[in-house]
């Protein structure tokens, strides 16, 4: 069991903001094909859902830069090279 606020501590690291991202992404695929998650319910995968709506909303309201970092929403001066 973790802390109640936990997560909180999440909240401006672009690294574990986009960990969480993967992780939603790949309970939102399982909920979409029908696959039951760890704990055997479709309903953790829902849950999972929920809760990354919730984290991600209080991320972009609290910390924006730490998101837009976590997301490359910013030029970074990289370059395709062929």
């Amino acid at each position: 069991p973790y802390p109640i606020h936990n997560w909180r501590r999440g909240l401006n690291d672009p690294a574990f903001i986009r960990d969480r991202f993967g992780h939603f992404i790949a309970h939102a695929i399982k909920l979409g094909n029908g696959i039951e998650d760890e704990s055997d319910t479709m309903q953790g995968n829902a849950d999972a859902i929920a809760w990354f709506a919730g984290f991600i909303t209080e991320a972009i309201a609290k910390h924006p830069d730490a998101v837009r970092k976590a997301f490359y929403a910013e030029p970074r001066d990289e370059q395709y090279i062929e």
